[in-house]
């Protein structure tokens, strides 16, 4: 997954596959909800090392009944917080965003990075 818990725990997979077992890996970065939805319908990838399957209750209980996929534990038991999240600099300056409606209200705070991007003001 394209996260750095993930990414972490895919580097420990890949070495326990590798010299552990001798398998041959291959990373690939993914998201969740293509990923997953992926090994419910194709059987790829082989290995997920952490993925938010409340985000998909319905294909995620659909490949688990099926046995398409298997959980096969808890990688994360605590500490795990979902949330959107604003810099600490604009929650600041801007006490009165609290919920995802306020932040709406402020578009010139969340600039899409691909439309700056595609105007030239990044380099």
């Amino acid at each position: 997954m394209n996260w750095q818990s993930a990414e972490l725990e895919a580097a420990v997979d890949k070495v326990i596959l590798q010299e552990g077992y001798g398998c041959s890996v291959n990373s690939v970065v993914g998201d969740t909800v293509p990923t997953i939805t992926s090994m419910v319908d194709k059987g790829k990838p082989d290995v997920v090392p952490e993925g938010a399957i409340d985000l998909l209750p319905t294909v995620a209980k659909q490949g688990l009944d099926s046995k398409k996929i298997v959980l096969a534990g808890n990688i994360i038991k605590e500490g795990a917080v979902y949330g959107w999240y604003i810099p600490k600099y604009i929650a600041d300056a801007h006490p009165d965003i609290k919920t995802i409606s306020d932040a709406l209200k402020h578009p010139e705070l969340f600039p899409d990075p691909e439309a700056v991007h595609n105007r030239g003001e990044l380099s």
